[in-house]
């Protein structure tokens, strides 16, 4: 499945991404040594729920450098709810 069919198929639109933090570990990708790997977790979280801190979905992504240029190399999808 390409990219763009796969960020079609989320259950909600990136556009409404509530925060974003950087991953201090890749989740267990295994980045070659010779090249540079970045990962971020996006999360959308309900807001209206009363307990919001519980209820949230995520998608872990994991970038790779290659010739100057980033490239997606891993999707993760992530929730937790109550």
């Amino acid at each position: 499945m390409s990219l763009y069919a796969y960020t079609d198929r989320l259950i909600r639109p990136l556009k409404d991404i509530t925060k974003v933090e950087i991953l201090k570990d890749l989740k267990g990708y295994q980045c070659s040594p010779t090249s540079e790997c970045r990962g971020y977790e996006l999360y959308w979280i309900d807001e209206i729920s009363p307990t919001k801190e519980y209820d949230w979905y995520g998608l872990v992504v994991i970038v790779e450098r290659y010739k100057d240029k980033w490239y997606v190399v891993g999707l993760l999808r992530d929730r937790w709810t109550i």
